[in-house]
């Protein structure tokens, strides 16, 4: 009878498994990180030659493009966080439109960046429908009006489902407390 109940529960959880990756709205975290090309100018978002890096969630589907749909967002600058908000939001571009995405951050006021453009010839959600995988990626600044560029890359990938995480803590709990028992008598 108790082994009935492991195997069970062990369905229910490759069942579930099995199914995470067909749920929808879960969060989808990007990332992207690189370096600034030796012509690039001082900016609040740029250095020559400095490292970047930036992230954010937002959930699959989006609601809409352009998307003000991002949380967690951070943009790092050497290692230093510069800015952890991003009021504008993200604009997808189609593979027609060269692919990639713009960032629209915070205007700076010195040199008039307010877009950190990452070109990539890949459509990652000009559809609503974000696409996971690992992009090699250049980025500019106001989608390449303002001097200097670089090379990094950029990943999309979900996050865990929540109730995957939980379900997966109590069967081993349950595993646990019951070998416990079984230790005991």
């Amino acid at each position: 009878m108790n082994k009935a109940r492991i195997i069970i529960a062990l369905f229910g959880l490759f069942a579930a498994l099995a199914i995470a990756p067909i749920a929808s709205a879960d969060p989808v975290s990007v990332s992207g990180s690189g370096t600034w090309d030796a012509a690039t100018p001082t900016t609040a978002y740029s250095v020559a030659g400095a490292s970047w890096y930036f992230s954010f969630n937002l959930p699959d589907p989006i609601a809409s493009n352009p998307s003000t749909q991002v949380t967690n967002f951070t943009y790092d600058l050497n290692g230093s966080e510069v800015i952890n908000s991003m009021p504008g939001g993200i604009l997808f571009y189609s593979v027609a439109d060269g692919g990639g995405f713009d960032l629209f951050v915070p205007v700076d006021s010195s040199s008039g960046a307010s877009i950190i453009s990452l070109y990539f010839p890949d459509d990652v959600g000009s559809d609503l429908s974000l696409a996971f995988g690992n992009y090699s990626a250049e980025i500019g600044l106001n989608d390449s009006l303002l001097p200097g560029s670089g090379e990094g890359n950029v990943n999309i990938t979900p996050e865990p489902s929540s109730i995957i995480l939980l379900g997966t803590a109590l069967l081993m709990g349950s595993a646990l407390i019951y070998r416990c028992r079984t230790i005991r008598a």
